[in-house]
């Protein structure tokens, strides 16, 4: 069993019990923390759960936020650089959470290096999304403090360059990508619910792939499904 399998087994009993404390009101912070010293998660569940479980409050705000691929054109898509290719990789292995804000994440905890023959397929299921968008230039930051971010924005800016026909590109390490991401101008792309907060409009582009591709994602439980199911983004 992979660890993202065993993760989701382990935390699958804690997303009905965790959801219900935050519904009836209790801040998730608490919430984990009753869980935490009830059920003595550890802190990889516990930030799994984080990721997860949201109000329906949460959920309808965000959904507000989503702009749908339709109404992208002449947009300046801002990448959240790591936070996409980790999200479409996790994607791509099948490992990649419907969450109850309905966006699309990974379980990995905090970004991860990426390496740049990795993401070949992720570019490839990518590139198309951005194609059709048609934006009028595609900004992809990722973390300079993360090691190989220099050698991996210049191997993305040459691939969506290569891909995108008259899409003006810019790919670099920088420090303080979420500030930029909110400060900037243009629609952020990310899955961050901090950044998804803190700014009027995102776009979810591993959903889009998602649904473009039929890729099915994991559900969460419900009371009438109590464990995670594998299934394409519901309609």
């Amino acid at each position: 069993m992979s660890g993202f399998r065993r993760l989701i087994a382990s935390v699958e009993k804690y997303v009905v019990p965790v959801r219900t404390m935050v519904e009836s009101g209790l801040p998730k912070d608490k919430a984990l923390d009753v869980a935490q010293s009830t059920w003595g998660l550890t802190s990889e569940e516990k930030a799994a759960l984080y990721r997860v479980v949201w109000s329906r409050w949460e959920a309808l705000e965000r959904a507000g936020k989503r702009v749908p691929s339709g109404f992208l054109e002449g947009s300046r898509l801002l990448l959240d650089g790591y936070n996409v290719l980790t999200g479409l990789r996790s994607l791509l292995d099948g490992e990649a959470v419907l969450c109850d804000d309905d966006v699309v994440r990974d379980l990995k905890m905090g970004r991860k290096a990426v390496d740049p023959e990795d993401v070949e397929d992720v570019l490839d299921v990518l590139i198309p999304v951005l194609d059709e968008v048609r934006p009028s230039e595609v900004v992809v930051w990722f973390d300079a403090p993360v090691s190989g971010s220099g050698e991996l924005a210049s191997f993305v800016r040459r691939r969506l360059s290569g891909g995108l026909d008259g899409v003006k590109v810019k790919c670099e390490a920088v420090k303080g990508v979420d500030g930029m991401l909110v400060n900037a101008e243009g629609v952020p792309v990310t899955a961050d619910s901090g950044v998804i907060d803190r700014v009027g409009a995102f776009f979810d582009v591993v959903r889009e792939v998602a649904v473009r591709e039929s890729l099915e994602v994991w559900i969460p439980p419900s009371v009438s499904s109590p464990r995670f199911v594998r299934s394409v983004v519901p309609g």
